[in-house]
């Protein structure tokens, strides 16, 4: 894995975290468009849902 610089690391961690939530995004998405039926599968992204506090 690569480690930033001290410098670089707030730079990073903000590209990652966007990275991230586009990718939950995307996730979500599919989650939703492939379960429109079964609405307990757009649950399982959600904090708080089956098992867990």
């Amino acid at each position: 894995m690569y480690l930033p610089a001290p410098g670089e690391k707030w730079q990073k961690r903000k590209e990652s975290a966007n990275a991230l939530h586009r990718f939950i995004k995307q996730r979500f998405y599919l989650f939703k468009r492939r379960g429109q039926k079964c609405e307990t599968g757009s649950n399982i992204l959600l904090p708080g849902g089956e098992g867990g506090n």
